[in-house]
């Protein structure tokens, strides 16, 4: 591969690639002093190539890189384009936002794309101090990519998987007829980025579904072309005669990508059979469905498919499906709201119905009885599991609701707490034995923070085990029950404690037994990650004393750390509108250290396919139980004077927090209206 430093002393403008734009007429002059009025001068210029990513021409952008030597191959654009889990750790996202570089590949090496090749040397320097990673490769890719690509960071959506997964390396070495020791399939991957030749990075699965045949050369597909040059995916990426041979058919300059037989194969079918999901989504919205264009014949599985694989690409973390009398309303929760989609008939929804008790192991035979049950469902390489809950309405009509589960587990760093409440988190997983009680509403994100403080107390040494009802999330190196009919969790939770657990995670405290039995576990050396429902962080106590009838001496000594947290939906940093704070702005909430507030809003566009939101964070009201707090406990002190003393601490409430993310424009007013009342839940 080529040393991209010899790219950077091609030119001595202090801004290359704004030079290089402008040059080939990617972006006009009179463009970028329009942009900066519009933005600022001291917005750098691939800032505002983001911020106008839409008035780029993403052919004539590809044709430029594509046809400049010594420069790092362009990476084609395609729909499916996904990112590493990589590319969602703190680090990466600071060199995503300061250096606009992202990880797409983790594994066998490391390939991160780029907006600007002429800044890959400092960009491979900050990898290096970041992620401690010096065997890096770079690609070129577009700024809508980029947009789409962040879009994918922010919400946490990562599917990218090892271009070496599912294939056979002996069949892939007979077909390339290549020479050389080669131990697996990672080493053939690995080898095609090693090698001085002028093609060859290998297209990780599943993100290429709709591409072209070359008439009379097969075992190509076009996956990309513009005025001079062609993208092309092919397993003998390495016969310079079907290269000639494709060069004398196209007329253009080849681009190739080198991908594995069955990826191939899975290219091709996806390729020429007919969409099954048969959808059209609307023009000025990528979250709203059109029409399903069902057919009467079609397969009950091929609509359950197309409902929950287009929910899982829209990032839907719910979806509702509720039957009337001509139709059925169908509905998907995306960054927290509910979006209408196209209406499905009575027909089409039996189907879906059916298909969902079959899928989430329920009895598929039995009508108008409330059911639920758990299943999951792979996309592009990653599994999401699901949980299905069907109800009875008025008349005997079932309602059918999926909650959609992403089964990755982020690590605590990827939750991008704050460094107080990180701190406090690591305090408690130091402890040798207390509990740990998550608050918050439905969807508030409670099991990802349990999950995620499981895996950082995972080890050879520890003994892990879960209760839930059911198991949310299926994680390989804990005991995991799930409640039924049969088991019960003071069931469940009894019989734990005599199979030696170090660590007990259970999905929810709902009766005085199963109270009892975690602040037991708690008390006599173990750590418990739990649930409950309360108001806040201090409500956490008067639930537990007051609803289960804890003594509030035991409390005390279990209790080690209570979080109430929420999920709040970020405005998209593409499109929306920042203007400076008014009085009656600042007025209904409570005073926050921020220098020149600001009150931003909602616009929509299609890098948030026209939300105005762009992903969720997570804000936590953390109370940690340390010696003080525990004599304001066994004493009975008020909930008041908890507050007050947690607050004292510097520990922040929800309030206060989400008028400090109003203030610097992260969030809309709306979202920070709903913290101006604490929720009871």
């Amino acid at each position: 591969m080529e040393d991209y430093s010899t790219v950077a002393s091609t030119l001595k403008n202090k801004c290359l690639i704004e030079e290089f734009c402008i040059k080939n007429a990617i972006v006009l002059i009179d463009s970028i002093q329009r942009w900066r009025k519009e933005s600022g001068p001291d917005v750098g210029f691939l800032d505002l190539l983001i911020k106008n990513y839409q008035s780029i021409n993403t052919e004539q952008w590809m044709e430029c890189f594509a046809n400049e030597q010594k420069m790092p191959f362009v990476w084609p654009p395609t729909d499916d384009m996904a990112i590493s889990p990589l590319a969602v750790s703190p680090e990466a996202e600071q060199i995503r936002k300061n250096y606009k570089a992202i990880i797409l590949q983790e594994s066998p090496v490391l390939v991160v794309g780029v907006l600007d090749p002429f800044e890959i040397v400092t960009v491979k320097t900050k990898i290096a101090a970041y992620l401690k990673k010096s065997d890096v490769y770079f690609v070129i890719i577009c700024p809508d990519t980029f947009v789409k690509l962040s879009a994918l960071a922010e919400r946490g959506v990562t599917t990218a998987v090892s271009p070496s997964k599912g294939e056979d390396y002996e069949e892939w070495l007979n077909v390339l007829n290549y020479d050389g020791d080669f131990l697996d399939a990672d080493a053939i991957v690995s080898s095609f980025w090693q090698t001085d030749l002028d093609v060859y990075p290998v297209i990780p699965p599943f993100q290429y579904n709709n591409t072209l045949e070359i008439k009379d050369v097969p075992g190509v597909r076009i996956l990309y072309q513009t005025a001079t040059n062609m993208w092309v995916a092919m397993i003998k990426s390495t016969n310079e005669l079907l290269h000639q041979d494709i060069l004398q058919k196209a007329s253009r300059k080849l681009k190739v990508l080198s991908v594995g037989p069955n990826e191939y194969k899975r290219i091709v079918s996806e390729s020429v059979k007919v969409n099954h999901r048969n959808i059209e989504l609307s023009e000025d919205s990528q979250i709203c469905v059109n029409d399903w264009k069902f057919r009467p014949e079609t397969p009950d599985s091929q609509i359950y498919d197309a409902i929950v694989e287009t929910a899982i690409q829209m990032g839907a973390s719910d979806i509702h499906v509720e039957p009337k009398p001509q139709r059925a309303r169908l509905r998907f929760r995306i960054d927290g709201d509910l979006y209408e989609q196209a209406p499905l008939t009575l027909s089409n929804y039996n189907s879906y119905l059916q298909r969902c008790k079959i899928m989430g192991n329920m009895l598929a035979s039995q009508n108008n009885v409330q059911q639920s049950g758990s299943g999951h469902y792979d996309v592009g390489g990653a599994r999401y599991d699901l949980r299905f809950w069907i109800s009875i309405l008025n008349g005997g009509r079932e309602c059918v609701v999926t909650r959609i589960f992403s089964s990755r587990i982020p690590k605590l760093e990827e939750l991008k707490l704050p460094d107080m409440e990180m701190r406090t988190i690591q305090w408690f997983l130091a402890q040798e034995r207390g509990m740990l009680v998550t608050t918050g509403p439905t969807g508030s994100g409670k099991t990802t923070t349990l999950y995620a403080c499981l895996q950082a107390l995972d080890s050879p040494k520890r003994c892990l085990v879960t209760t839930e009802d059911p198991v949310e999330k299926f994680y390989e190196n804990a005991r995991q029950i799930s409640v039924n009919s049969n088991i019960s969790y003071q069931g469940a939770l009894a019989g734990q404690l005599r199979q030696d657990p170090d660590v007990m995670m259970v999905g929810e405290i709902r009766t005085i037994e199963s109270a009892q039995n975690a602040l037991q576990a708690a008390s006599t050396g173990h750590l418990v990650l739990t649930t409950v429902h309360a108001n806040d962080a201090v409500g956490v106590i008067e639930r537990m004393c007051g609803s289960f009838g804890i003594d509030h001496i035991s409390m005390s000594i279990a209790l080690r750390l209570s979080i109430a947290q929420r999920l709040v939906s970020k405005l998209c940093p593409h499109c929306k509108v920042v203007d400076n704070a008014k009085p009656e702005d600042l007025r209904p909430f409570p005073q926050v250290d921020v220098a020149r507030p600001v009150v931003a809003k909602k616009v929509g566009c299609p890098a948030c396919k026209g939300t105005g939101y762009m992903g969720r964070m997570v804000i936590m009201e953390m109370l940690q139980v340390d010696d003080q707090v525990m004599s304001l406990i066994e004493t009975k002190a008020s909930p008041t004077v908890i507050r007050s003393h947690n607050q004292n601490r510097g520990f922040k409430s929800l309030e206060v927090q989400a008028a400090k993310l109003l203030f610097t424009g992260v969030i809309d007013i709306e979202e920070a209206k709903l913290f101006l009342t604490r929720h009871v839940i």
